[in-house]
Formats: C-alpha cells, sequence, structure tokens
C-alpha cells in the first residue's frame, strides 16, 4: 500500500483462492463510504471441458463446461465452421457445471473459444488449439462405402472372406466392424487399414446361412449398413436315390439343398450324348429333376451348387427294358390267410439289378416279403397273408415298376366261414345248417353229410344268391349221430365235421324201482336208457298224489343211460313224466307209488309169561299200498304166531302163545322196510325173575305222587336201575327197599305217556320199559267257563224231559277217557258223552223227574274239578220261558246247497232256560240237524245240517215245545255244485310274453261254487285274469312268462273241472330267423319247364304267421300253401308264372322278413337268354360277383295271400 502522485493511496492484493473475498477499508475506527467492499475471485484456468471429440454433418453435438472450481463468474461461447458462426445453446446444470450443445452443418474443422469472464480458458489435454479456440474435426458418414464379395456375395463356408471400407479422408477414425452369424453368435474379423482411408476387412464364416455385417463409422452406420452375405456349404447338399430307368419312360429324383445355405442347383444328365432334363424347384431347397432315357447306356448325372460339384458326383443311372420282365405264381392268385405264398420275378436275361416288391394288406399296412435271387436269374418271392380280401403288389426291378403292377392277390380265411343252427333232432326230421362265409372271403363252398361213414343224401344252397350264406339240409332216417364237414376252397372250416345228434323217442326205455312201490322220505330213482333212440337231452316231472310237483335230478351215466333221482314225501300214486329231447317215451307218464312204513301204528305189545297168549294190533291204514311182513323169535328160534284183518280195514291182529322165557323179538316190515319201534319186543317171564307191579307203571296224576313196587324175590343181589321219562322232564324218583321188595314213588310234573325203564343187574325186567299214562282231571274245564252253565246258587238249572248237554274241554288234560253218571232222585240216568278229535266232549242226560241231581264227571275214573256238579230240575220253565224272545239267524234257514254244510244259530240268552228242538222235513227226505251249544253264550246254541237232496224244505223250530218268531222256515236245497259240468273253451299252445284267452262257462255246474285258475310254467308262475261276465260265464286270460310245458288247474267249487290240469305247450318268443325257405321255385328258369313249388319250415321260429306273396311282372296273384301234415310247421308254397320275366316273392314270419326274403326269381323263354343272364351273375373268382342286388318291392296292399300256422 502506498500513495500515487495524487496523494491518493494504492492498495495491491494478492488473493490465493477463488471466490468471495471482503474488503475493509477504515479510516481510523471507522469504515469509509461503502467499506467492507465485496472482491470476486475466479480463476479460469480451473475451468475445465469435456467431450469435445469429433462430431458428425446434421447430428448434434454435445459437450460440457465445468466452472465449478474457477470461482464466480459469467461463460461465454463462440464456435465457428470457417466464417461462418454456427449456433448452440448454453444450459445450465447447476453445480458450475453447462452443457453446450450444437449441429454442425459442413464437413470442415469447428472452431469453439470459451471464456470464463472474458477470460479464454486453455484447450483441454489431448484437443487441438489454434490460439484461444479449440478445433473440432467434423466428418461425413454419407461418404463412407464398403464393398466386396464378402459383403453381399455368396461365400463357401470356412473360407476366408474379404471387403474394403473406403473413408475418403474423413477424420472419424477407423471405421467399427460386426459380422453375426445365423446362430446369433459373432464372427472374428481383422480390419487393417490402408493407404488414403482405405481398410480391408477379413473374416472366415463356419455357418452356411445369412451373415449380418454392421459397417459403423465415429459410431454411426455407414450407407447400406447392416449388409447380408450368403454363405452356403455345397457339401451339405443330398442327391435321392436315382433308380434305374425305363426306355421312354420319364424318370426323375430329387435333390435336397436345404442344408447347404443359399446357392444355385445345376444339373447335366448324359449318355454319352447331352440327354434334356428339367429342374424343377420345389421350394425350401428342394429340387426335382426329371429326364427320360433314350437307350439302354448308363446315364453319367452331374449335380453342382454354385458351380461346386456335390458329393457323389458323378451319378449313374442303369437303363433296362422293361418289357422283357415277367411276373408269374400261384402267390398272385386266391391263396389263404395265414400260410406261405410265393410267385417269380423273370428279366428274361436283363441285366442283374435289384428286384423289390411291395405288398399292401386290404387295410393298407405294409406286409412283409423276403425276395430271394435263384442260379437261374429269377427272383423268389415269398410272403404270408394275414387278412382276407385283395393284396395289391408292386414289382419294382431296377427301381421301376415292371409292366402289370400293381398285381393282385385275393386271400381268404376258412376259419372265419361261421357255421350255425347245429341243432339235434327226430329221425325224419330236416335237418342241418347254416353256412356264412360272407366274411372268409371269396371261394367254393363243398359240404357232405355222413352217418357211421355212410353219405347222407342232401342238398346246398346259397341263400339269397351271391350273399355268401349257404343253407345246407338233409333228411336223417337212423337215431345215430350225424357228421357234416365244410369245405371253403377245399379246406375244412374250423370246427368241421359237425355233430348233429338224431334220436328217436320211440326206442327210450325206463325202468328200476323208482318207478314202483318206493318208500316217502327216502331218496329213490329210476333208469332212462335212450341208447337206441339217439343222444338227446333227458328230462322229468313228477308230481306228487297233491298235485305238487316233487323235485327230481337227471344224472347221466357213462354208459350212456340217465338216473332219474326223486324224494316221495306223500303217500299214494304219484306221476313220472318222461321226456326225451321234449317229448314223451314209451309208458310215459309212469305210476310209482309211495308208501310211508313209520305210518304203521303197532298198539303196545304186552309183556307175560310161559303159557300166555300175546296179543297186538297192526294198523297200516295210513301208511299206503303195500305188503305187511310180521315175525316172532325168541334164542333165534321161530315161535309160530297168527296175523287176522281186524273188524277195521287196514288194521291186522297178530297173536302168538308164548312157550319158552326171554325177550320174544318181533320184527315188522312194510313193503319190506321196518316200521317205526321194529323190532318190538316182548318179555315173556319164567320163575325167579324180578317183577314190577303196582299202578304207577300204568297210569298217574300230574302233581300226585304214584307208585309201584319192584320183586326181586328169589332172584340174585344185583344192582337195581330206575328212570322215569316224561314228554318233556325225567321224573325224580324216590325207592324205599323193604327186604326184595322195592317201593318206588315218583311225582309227574306234566301230563302224557311216561316211560319207566326198569333194570335188574343191567338187563330190563319183564315189561321194562313200561308206559304209565300221566292225566290231569283238573285241566278239564267247561268251554266257555262254569259260570256260563251254573246260577247264581252254585247249581244247574234243569227241567224235566228236557235235554241238557254240558260241552267239556280236556285237550289239556292228558290222554284219557271221560265217563259221567247222573243220579235224580229216582236213581242213575241215562248219559251221553260225544267226543270230538278237538278234545272237546258233550256230557248230555235228560231229567226224568224234578229234584236235585248229581252229576259226576270223571276223566280217566278220576272226578274232574267241580264234580260232582249238583242241579235242580223242574217240572215246568213256562214261567221263566219267553219263546218269543228267542232269536234265530243265519244263511241256512233260507237257503242251502247239496254237498255243503249250512249253519244257523239259535239265541236263546233272553229267553230264559229252555230246551230247542229243531226238525227239517222235505217232501223226498228229511234232514238231521245238530245242535252245540255255544261256549261263548248261555242258551245259545249252533246248528248244522248237510243236505243231500235238492228241493223245499220247511225247517221247524222250537223253544220248550213252543214254536219261535218265524218258524216254520222254508228252506230252498239247491242242487250241488259239479265241476265236472264247467265248461272250457280250451288252450293248447301259445306263445311266451303273449295273452291266450279262452271262456269258461259255470252255469251247468250250479251257483255259489268258486271259480278258481293257475298256471304253472317250468320255473315261473303264469299271470292269471279271471274276468266275471257276470251271467255264469268267465274270461280266462294267461300271460306266460317262459317257454316251455305248462299245467293250468282250473277248479270249481275246489274241484278239478273235466280234463284239469291242463297241459299248455307255450312256445319261445317269435323268431322269423329260424325260417327256412328253399326249392326249386326260389331259382331261374325256364317258363315251360319252371316248377313254382318250394318250401317255408317255421320249425323253432316259435308261434307265427306266415305271409307269402309274389309278384311277376303284371303284379300280385295268388298262390297255393298247404301244411305237409296236420301237426307240421313244413309248408308246401306253390305259384305258376305265366309269362316270362323277374318274380318277387316275399316271405315273411309275423310280419317280418324271413332270412334271404324279398327272393327274385327270373323266368324265361329261351336256354340262350338263362344262359346269358346267369353268366354275367358269374365272378372270375369263386364263380361269385360279391355282391348282391336287390329289386325294390312293388306295392302289395291290393293284392295279398295269407295263412296262419
Amino acid at each position: 500500500m502506498g500513495p500515487d502522485s495524487h496523494g491518493h493511496l494504492y492498495v495491491t492484493w494478492k488473493p490465493t483462492e477463488s471466490g468471495f473475498h471482503t474488503v475493509e477499508v477504515r479510516l481510523g475506527e471507522d469504515h469509509i463510504q461503502g467499506s467492507p467492499f465485496t472482491v470476486r475471485v475466479f480463476d479460469a484456468q480451473k475451468v475445465k471441458v469435456h467431450s469435445l471429440e469429433g462430431g458428425l454433418v446434421g447430428q448434434p453435438h454435445s459437450f460440457i463446461v465445468d466452472t465449478s472450481e474457477a470461482g464466480p463468474g459469467h461463460i461465454r461461447v463462440v464456435i465457428h465452421a470457417g466464417r461462418t458462426e454456427v449456433p448452440h445453446q448454453i444450459q445450465e446444470l447447476g453445480g458450475g457445471r453447462y452443457k453446450v450443445t450444437y449441429t454442425p452443418q459442413e464437413n470442415v474443422d469447428h472452431m469453439i473459444m470459451v471464456e470464463w469472464n472474458q477470460v479464454a480458458i486453455p484447450a483441454p489435454s489431448g484437443v487441438e488449439s489454434r490460439g484461444d479456440q479449440f478445433v473440432v474435426p467434423v466428418a461425413d458418414v454419407g461418404l463412407i462405402q464398403a464393398s466386396g464379395v464378402g459383403l453381399i456375395g455368396s461365400i463357401p463356408v470356412n473360407s476366408l472372406a474379404q471387403f474394403r471400407v473406403l473413408t475418403h479422408g474423413q477424420t472419424g477414425g477407423e471405421p467399427s466392424i460386426i459380422i453375426t452369424a445365423p446362430n446369433r453368435r459373432q464372427v472374428p474379423c481383422n480390419v487393417q487399414p490402408g493407404r488414403g482411408g482405405e481398410y480391408t476387412v477379413e473374416y472366415t464364416p463356419n455357418e452356411t446361412g445369412p451373415h449380418r455385417i454392421e459397417v459403423m463409422y465415429a459410431s454411426m452406420p455407414i450407407n447400406g449398413s447392416p449388409f447380408t452375405s450368403q454363405v452356403y456349404d455345397s457339401s451339405k447338399v443330398r442327391v435321392g436315390d436315382i433308380p434305374n430307368g425305363f426306355i421312354g419312360k420319364p424318370n426323375s429324383f430329387t435333390i435336397d439343398a436345404t442344408q447347404a445355405g443359399p446357392g444355385e442347383v445345376t444339373v447335366d444328365v448324359g449318355n454319352p450324348m447331352h440327354v434334356p432334363e428339367q429342374l424343377q424347384n420345389l421350394g425350401g431347397g428342394r429340387y426335382k429333376c426329371d429326364f427320360t432315357p433314350t437307350n439302354t447306356n448308363r446315364h453319367d448325372i452331374t449335380v453342382k451348387f454354385n458351380g461346386e460339384l456335390v458329393p457323389g458326383n458323378v451319378f449313374h443311372c442303369d437303363v433296362v427294358d422293361a418289357g422283357n420282365v415277367t411276373v408269374s405264381g400261384s402267390g398272385l392268385d386266391l391263396i389263404p390267410v395265414n400260410q406261405p405264398a410265393q410267385f417269380i420275378v423273370d428279366p428274361h436275361g436283363g441285366p442283374p439289378s435289384e428286384v423289390r416288391v411291395n405288398i399292401n394288406e386290404p387295410n393298407g399296412r405294409p406286409l412283409p416279403n423276403r425276395v430271394t435271387h435263384q442260379y437261374d436269374g429269377t427272383h423268389l418271392v415269398e410272403y404270408t397273408p394275414k387278412s382276407v380280401g385283395a393284396h395289391p403288389i408292386d414289382v419294382h426291378y431296377a427301381g421301376l415298376l415292371v409292366p402289370g403292377s400293381p398285381f393282385e392277390c385275393i386271400a381268404y380265411d376258412a376259419n372265419k366261414v361261421r357255421i350255425s343252427d347245429i341243432r339235434d333232432g327226430f329221425v325224419g326230421q330236416e335237418l342241418g345248417c347254416k353256412i356264412d362265409t360272407s366274411q372268409a372271403g371269396p371261394g367254393t363252398i363243398t359240404a357232405e353229410v355222413q352217418q357211421g361213414g355212410r353219405p347222407v343224401n342232401h342238398y346246398l344252397r346259397e341263400d339269397p344268391p351271391s350273399s355268401g350264406r349257404y343253407s345246407l339240409m338233409y333228411t336223417p332216417d337212423a337215431a345215430k349221430t350225424h357228421e357234416i364237414r365244410v369245405r371253403f376252397n377245399g379246406q375244412s372250416v374250423q370246427g368241421s365235421p359237425f355233430r348233429e345228434e338224431v334220436f328217436d323217442p320211440r326206442n327210450a326205455a325206463a325202468y328200476g324201482e323208482g318207478l314202483g312201490t318206493i318208500p316217502v322220505k327216502k331218496s329213490t330213482y329210476f333208469i332212462v336208457d335212450p341208447r337206441s333212440a339217439g343222444k338227446a337231452d333227458i328230462s322229468a316231472n313228477i308230481s306228487a298224489p297233491s298235485g305238487n310237483m316233487v323235485p327230481c335230478r337227471v344224472t347221466p351215466g357213462r354208459d350212456g343211460t340217465h338216473k332219474v333221482e326223486y324224494t316221495p314225501y306223500e303217500v299214494g300214486p304219484h306221476q313220472a313224466d318222461v321226456f326225451y329231447a321234449g317229448y314223451p317215451i314209451n309208458g310215459s307218464p309212469f305210476q310209482p307209488v309211495a308208501y310211508d312204513a313209520t305210518a304203521v301204528r303197532v298198539s303196545e305189545i304186552p309183556d307175560g309169561r310161559v303159557g300166555q297168549k300175546i296179543g297186538f294190533n297192526i294198523d297200516t291204514s295210513r301208511a299206503g299200498k303195500g305188503d305187511l311182513d310180521v315175525g316172532v323169535n325168541v334164542n333165534n328160534r321161530n315161535v309160530p304166531f297168527e296175523m287176522d284183518s281186524g273188524r277195521q280195514r287196514d288194521v291186522f291182529e297178530v297173536s302168538f302163545l308164548a312157550q319158552e322165557a326171554g325177550t320174544h323179538r318181533i320184527p315188522i316190515s312194510f313193503n319190506g322196510d321196518p316200521v317205526q319201534g321194529s323190532p318190538f319186543r316182548s318179555e315173556i317171564k319164567a320163575a325167579g325173575r324180578a317183577t314190577a307191579s303196582g299202578e304207577g307203571l300204568y297210569r298217574g296224576q300230574e302233581d300226585r305222587t304214584a307208585e309201584f313196587v319192584v320183586d326181586t324175590t328169589d332172584c340174585d343181589n344185583l344192582p337195581l336201575d330206575i328212570q322215569v321219562d316224561g314228554p318233556n322232564s325225567i321224573a325224580k324218583c324216590s325207592v324205599e327197599h323193604r327186604g326184595d321188595k322195592h317201593y318206588v314213588t315218583y311225582v309227574p310234573v306234566e301230563v302224557g305217556i311216561f316211560d319207566i325203564t326198569l333194570k335188574h343187574g343191567g338187563q330190563e325186567i319183564d315189561g321194562s320199559p313200561f308206559h304209565p299214562t300221566v292225566i290231569d282231571p283238573r285241566k278239564v274245564r267247561a268251554k266257555g267257563g262254569w259260570n256260563t252253565f251254573l246260577g247264581s246258587n252254585g247249581r244247574l238249572t234243569l227241567f224235566v224231559n228236557e235235554r241238557y248237554t254240558l260241552p267239556l274241554d280236556a285237550a289239556e288234560a292228558g290222554p284219557g277217557k271221560m265217563s259221567s253218571t247222573v243220579r235224580g232222585p229216582t236213581g242213575e240216568i241215562p248219559v251221553d258223552i260225544e267226543k270230538r278229535n278237538d278234545g272237546m266232549h258233550f256230557v248230555s242226560f235228560t231229567p226224568v223227574v224234578d229234584g236235585e241231581h248229581v252229576v259226576d264227571v270223571n276223566w280217566s275214573d278220576l272226578p274232574i274239578a267241580r264234580s260232582p256238579i249238583y242241579g235242580d230240575a223242574r217240572a215246568s220253565r213256562d214261567a221263566l220261558v219267553s219263546h218269543e224272545k228267542v232269536v234265530v239267524r243265519g244263511r241256512g234257514l233260507r237257503e242251502a246247497k247239496v254237498g255243503e254244510e249250512a249253519e244257523f244259530i239259535i239265541d236263546g240268552s233272553e229267553a230264559g232256560p229252555g230246551t230247542p228242538e229243531v226238525m227239517m222235513s222235505g217232501l223226498k227226505n228229511d234232514i238231521d240237524v245238530r245242535m252245540v251249544p255255544m261256549t261263548d253264550r248261555p242258551n245259545s246254541y249252533r246248528c248244522y245240517y248237510y243236505p243231500k237232496v235238492p228241493g223245499a224244505y220247511l225247517l221247524n223250530i222250537t223253544w220248550s215245545q213252543r214254536q219261535v218268531n218265524g218258524s216254520p222256515f222254508r228252506v230252498s236245497i239247491a242242487p250241488g255244485i259239479d265241476a265236472k259240468k264247467v265248461t272250457f273253451s280250451g288252450l293248447k299252445e301259445g306263445i311266451m310274453g303273449q295273452a291266450l284267452r279262452a271262456d269258461i262257462d259255470v252255469r251247468e255246474a250250479g251257483k255259489g261254487g268258486t271259480l278258481t285258475a293257475r298256471c304253472q310254467g317250468p320255473t315261473k308262475r303264469a299271470d292269471i285274469d279271471l274276468k266275471d261276465n257276470m251271467n255264469g260265464t268267465f274270461g280266462l286270460t294267461i300271460r306266460p312268462q317262459e317257454g316251455g310245458r305248462h299245467l293250468l288247474e282250473i277248479k270249481y267249487g275246489g274241484e278239478h273241472i273235466q280234463g284239469s290240469p291242463f297241459v299248455l305247450r307255450i312256445a319261445g318268443a317269435t323268431d322269423p330267423s329260424k325260417v327256412r325257405v328253399f326249392g326249386p321255385g326260389l331259382k331261374n328258369g325256364l317258363l315251360h319247364t319252371f316248377k313254382g313249388n318250394f318250401i317255408c319250415e317255421t320249425r323253432g321260429a316259435g308261434a307265427g304267421q306266415l305271409k307269402v306273396r309274389v309278384h311277376g311282372p303284371r303284379g300280385a296273384f295268388r298262390v297255393e300253401m298247404q301244411p305237409l301234415s296236420s301237426k307240421d310247421r313244413t309248408i308246401a308254397v306253390k305259384y305258376n308264372p305265366v309269362e316270362p320275366g323277374d318274380y318277387d316273392i316275399d316271405v315273411k314270419w309275423s310280419d317280418v322278413h324271413v332270412p334271404g326274403s324279398p327272393f327274385r326269381v327270373s323266368i324265361f323263354e329261351t336256354q340262350d337268354e338263362l344262359d346269358e343272364f346267369e353268366g354275367r351273375q358269374i365272378s372270375r373268382i369263386g364263380g361269385s360277383t360279391g355282391r348282391h342286388s336287390r329289386h325294390s318291392g312293388a306295392d302289395y296292399n291290393n293284392y295279398q295271400w295269407q295263412e296262419e300256422i
């Protein structure tokens, strides 16, 4: 700091850093005006410039100016291109950084000056400067050029390729090259600079296809970039097989350049003269070359790709004359499947060459074959067809189809011939089978029928014509196995020979014990011998006397017979129906008779002593018919006995005189079967044996002690065994021994027959086992209770001369007998006891004087509860009785029927004590009326009578000798029901699932009977519907649910009507396919010799309706139909054509066409016309065209004829 010449102080200072500095100037202590002052310090040397590289014409270019370390200031930029100032923009980026942008418009260096606070900044390192200005080169990419084969030409793979880049002195540096292969990988390249801005680029491609070449200069693509070079590889060109050729016939082969890359294919053919060829581009790198050989010289073929020979050059084509090659042999004709076939390919001296054969199955699949070269120059072709039908065969010789290809062989399969309708039958019945060759291929069918090696006449007919379906028919005359042998093209069909059993039911026989006298509940059997009748099914039905079916089993034997086993359960005659192939055999139905030896009842056989006559009874009434055998023996010696018919039928009395001690065995058998309990025993005692006696051995009472004594006097001291068994219990015994006497007591706890077994020293004593009868008289009860019969005083109310009946129920009192005594004031009076099977007893008596009466009632001599019963008899009941209060009711008061029990009720419960009397009288006879007291109502009676004669009757009913209201009653007795007078319209056969209808008339059989019907099939019961027409007639509808033999039972009033049960034969469902039609009337012929006859066989088709319609050239006309017999289902049909032409024949069963229908028959006037027509029908193979023309039927609505079967 120092003064200047003007007196001013001059201050100098030198800042050391840029930025804002503060300068204070004081005078004394005080700032001068403006102090402190702010001074901005900057350093232009610290300004930095970036990105001043060269630019491109027309492309914006930017660079950065960084003043962040230069201090505060202002920037200024000036850009010149020559003398022209270039516009630019300055963008402040912040932080002292600026972006300067300009766009060069000329290919000249651009001069750039940058100032900071008007101070030019120095040029950055590496940037050319001219004074204060920077020099920035500007290039023009549009002037850059590239050329050369390696840039856009076709280049062989793995070969060095090159091109040039001319920069024309541009200052943008070296060009940048990027080469990309089809696989997107970069291909290395070498860029070598040359003179005058020229660069050479070299690279070696290793992949075929287009290569992308990008050429950049100054980071910009030059004109035309990217470029594409085409790389190819001729070694990847594939030439297809060049077949050998035939003179004058076009030949062709293919060329595949798909993997060779882009390029041009050329072909040259010579023989050695040039042969014209035509190359066709198929697209996608594929080509087809066609040429026509002109002679048999070898043809040389040259193939090039982009001028280079492709692998395999030079190619050759052998040319032959195919007209000399022949193909022959059986393998080109009709052959069986699954069997080797062969044929020969003969080139007839032609040059050696390959023979190739292609055989296709009918479905198009290839069929393997084998070609073998023969020593004579021919070729043997072998193959085995697997399926039926035509097989096309292509034969190639020297790669060419020989003349006649494709050949054709026809394969057939005899195993696909189907044989059906094999069935057994009867002697005289037409049999045969159906033969279907439609799936076996073309051919000829032959057949023969034999029986025991002997040929049987038969006929074979194709039905319908040209269908491949045949009918074979014959009529057997012997009941033996018949064999049918069928061949197709001479080869046996599968399953041949077929066997049909022919039988004759008349020769079948049955025999054996099961057809005679047989025991019930035991299996029995009989033998059916059909061996003289042929082989067929045996069946049997066995019915019991009740009509129920008895199950049976039919088992075939090894010797050809059949065993029929069954077990009868009912006594009496049975019916055994035996069927052979569904038909009754001789003697059927048989009548075996069943018996039941267990139903023979033998009375108790008593024991006794030597010299005593022993007797007993044998009852066979429930055992059926048979022989009774009885024997008596002791110590292996027979004892004479007597057996006489008793007073009752089928009851025999047997007796014998005991002559020695010991157990007498009495074997009893019925029809050889021991009866139940046999052998019986009777112990005959001698002196010195233990004996038993006492009431307890023979009778006892429930809950009361019974006693008997066993006496062992004069016997050895041996143990005594005692066992008392009741029907359902074992009684406890007590024994008190008193020397040689043993007192036995037991208390039975139930009623019934007991068994007492007594053994002394292990041996039963005489009479053991004993069978005491145990009863309980307490269990005899008054029906309805005693209060029903006793008055309030506990006594019976009786009246003099009036019969009194006391109903007592002894069903639970045990086996016994009821007895009674009645004592009146003058002594005993007669007593009647009526016994019923249900245990009811009716004790009746009539007081003769008034006074006390004592009624004693005993059950097996023991008094019942309340016995004795006391009653008081009065002389008259007039004061107590009111007959007007007696009520009578019931249908038996008005009407009844002969043979049916009628009843009515007399109700005197409100009339007081009284005695009813009933008398029923008619003009011809009287009817007894039985009165039974009602247990549930006092003084009431249920009355029964059983009329035997029809007519009008008077029924008188009195109560204590007074007529009750309405008496006498008029009763009309109608005639009884007579089921034999029921009229049935009848049914014999039907069809399963179809309703059968019939009428039933009961008007002559009597009214009031119940009509029932039941129809039983082999396994199912048919549905039955009975409709009452309300006039004494009924409509019967039956709906069978299965085929076979049905039994129809019709009963009226519980009795079978006349003819019941009826046998119905129900056929299976209608089956038109079973109808067979054959005969000369279905074949073409001549008018003057034509026989319009044919047969319709309907057996096996079920029931139905046969319709035959014939339509000729002028419409429909009448035909004649006639069954061969009244029972035969074979129908003879006849029609008489009167003019030539086509005749259509419809044969229907139940309105459905039978197999082959409609038939077409063509009739001609001359033999030549017929021969010409049939010649057109013959096929070149197998005599059949394999086609069938069906004529559309005419309108038959107005002309038809039908006949029902």
